[in-house]
């Protein structure tokens, strides 16, 4: 267990997802100490409330620039051959994602508390905006891929370019059942998607939700997420 931790330390990726879960559950637990309302918890709350920070912070810096590479995703999509809904979808899904990311970068140096510009508060929240329509545009997709109904592999291979391998691989995928290990991806991703669009929700007030269950359902869409990565790096 500790060489796989390890590993996954070691990849990109898998950090970023271990600092989320300390983000979430940090939060978790400091907001547990709230309804107790004394002083002694209060006081008891408040490193939780600074590990939280800085996991958040930490973060942040692995996805800085990181706005380059979902635009770039959803231009490949937009070309890519597979049904209009799924590609309309997954187009929204990487082009709102990147509007997140982009608008986030400019409020970097707020959350490292140089500055405290009334722009990038603004900007900030603009992007949680962009963050509930990526997750939003995701679970739609997950709904539309579990009751999609595939069609022949015949029919998708006379339709696709013979020339263009990535995208004829990509077409006899959507071809093809799907098997039962590719239904629980969706399933998961869907679980994933439910619990985090908590998140930005209640950020924008959109959703009213105690920290504390926006800290769980974080922590709880993070483990799920770290499922599949642990699996990978054993």
């Amino acid at each position: 267990m500790l060489l796989t931790l390890a590993k996954l330390s070691d990849d990109a990726v898998g950090l970023e997802k271990l600092l989320r879960f300390g983000q979430y559950a940090s939060q978790a637990i400091g907001a547990s100490f709230v309804p107790l309302s004394s002083g002694d918890a209060i006081e008891a709350a408040i490193p939780w409330r600074q590990a939280q920070a800085q996991f958040a912070l930490s973060r942040r810096y692995f996805r800085l620039l990181k706005w380059h590479g979902t635009f770039s995703a959803a231009y490949t999509t937009a070309t890519v051959e597979q049904p209009t809904l799924e590609r309309t979808l997954r187009v929204c899904k990487f082009s709102f994602l990147g509007l997140y990311l982009f608008f986030e970068m400019f409020a970097i140096t707020n959350a490292m508390k140089l500055t405290d510009y009334a722009w990038a508060a603004a900007m900030q929240h603009e992007a949680l905006k962009f963050w509930l329509y990526a997750i939003v545009s995701s679970l739609l997709l997950g709904i539309c891929l579990c009751f999609s109904t595939p069609s022949s592999p015949a029919g998708a291979a006379k339709a696709t370019p013979a020339a263009n391998e990535e995208k004829s691989d990509v077409a006899v995928q959507n071809a093809a059942p799907p098997p039962a290990v590719e239904y629980s991806k969706i399933y998961v991703q869907l679980a994933i998607d439910c619990a985090d669009v908590l998140i930005p929700g209640a950020a924008l007030g959109w959703i009213q939700l105690d920290d504390f269950y926006v800290g769980i359902a974080g922590t709880l869409s993070t483990l799920l997420a770290l499922q599949g990565l642990w699996r990978r790096v054993e």
